[in-house]
């Protein structure tokens, strides 16, 4: 997808209404405690229902926009989808601006959905304001909830750059390209995505101890311990960890007692949904590749819960092509989506509603 650059409009942000959360519906994590809407998390964002031919937002965008040294600039995007149509990328600009995310539509009602393509570390984004010729209107019904807790592949880390040997760049990413986000919308589902680059169970890609998801889980602003995220139960909640851990070899017996620890937080939070532990597209076969499903097999057993089950991602095949940094392709992302939406169709987590392209 072509990133398009933020279109700033000449008026000024101030010239907005007070935004009015009774007419969004927020996706995903986010932060509406201070009269806005503020969301860190890739593929979070909000949905909105408005009439006239265009909708502008006032956005904020916490990134310095600086030159990333692979490409792009260290910026915040979005992807904006109008009556369920194809995706549009738009670029954030730094600060606070009136930027045009729908134009040119039809008179008449429309539903857009505006996400966060980038992942937690590029930056937050708020929303102040949005304006429609024909106003804001009331939200559509809020779907059902898929929550995924994964790594760099799980929020499409690299999924735009064209080849293996190219670095990442923000301007690359796309969690919305990303297998959880393809599995999502071919359901019908909301997708609350809870993941990181080179983060893991226990340890991170590095072996630090401190990339650790089940250590900001529950958290709105990934590097804040408060507010803790609130929001609607899962229908389904996939844990898609274990590359990171094992980067640099065998982590021993605390990741199974890391896994089994985040297991039944998950557990606690959702009490009564389908909990899928998934072995990731890269970590099948044998030797270190093995160790992971081996420990969730034995944390399923140790839990002895029947609505907890394994799942296994297709592996990777070379002739999908990769992303930057060998990480998965856009053609990848949606191979790996396949079975992974007929099995939670199987379950009746949802129902297919199209491809989710």
């Amino acid at each position: 997808m072509t990133l398009i650059a933020a279109m700033i409009l000449c008026h000024s942000a101030s010239s907005f209404e007070p935004l009015n959360l009774k007419e969004i519906q927020p996706v995903g994590t986010v932060d509406a405690s201070r009269g806005h809407l503020a969301f860190q998390w890739p593929s979070s964002g909000f949905v909105v229902r408005f009439s006239g031919s265009q909708l502008v937002a006032d956005l904020e965008d916490s990134a310095d926009g600086a030159p990333s040294p692979n490409g792009g600039t260290a910026s915040n995007s979005v992807e904006v989808r109008v009556d369920g149509g194809p995706g549009k990328a738009v670029v954030l600009k730094p600060g606070r601006n009136r930027i045009s995310l729908a134009e040119g539509l039809a008179e008449g009602l429309h539903i857009a959905s505006v996400r966060k393509r980038t992942e937690s570390h590029v930056g937050v984004i708020t929303l102040f304001g949005l304006d429609a010729p024909g106003g804001i209107k009331n939200p559509p019904a809020k779907g059902r909830r898929l929550t995924v807790y994964g790594d760099s592949n799980s929020c499409g880390y690299g999924a735009e750059a064209a080849s293996r040997e190219i670095r990442y760049s923000p301007s690359t990413q796309n969690s919305e390209a990303a297998f959880p986000a393809i599995t999502a919308r071919a359901l019908g589902l909301e997708l609350n995505l809870i993941a990181a680059s080179g983060w893991g169970v226990l340890r991170g890609y590095g072996g630090d101890k401190f990339h650790s998801v089940p250590s900001v889980w529950d958290r709105v602003f990934i590097e804040k311990p408060e507010p803790l995220a609130t929001g609607q139960e899962s229908a389904a909640v996939l844990v898609i960890l274990g590359d990171n851990d094992f980067a640099q070899g065998d982590p021993g017996s605390e990741f199974e007692s890391a896994y089994l620890s985040f297991v039944k937080q998950i557990r606690k939070k959702d009490p009564a949904c389908p909990i899928l532990l998934c072995t990731s597209s890269f970590m099948q076969g044998d030797g270190l590749k093995r160790k992971v499903g081996e420990a969730i097999d034995r944390v399923i057993a140790a839990l002895g819960d029947s609505r907890i089950s394994r799942f296994n991602l297709p592996a990777y095949q070379e002739s999908w092509g990769y992303g930057a940094d060998w990480h998965i392709s856009l053609g990848g992302h949606r191979k790996v989506a396949e079975p992974l939406i007929a099995r939670l169709e199987g379950m009746r987590v949802g129902r297919r509603v199209g491809s989710g392209a």
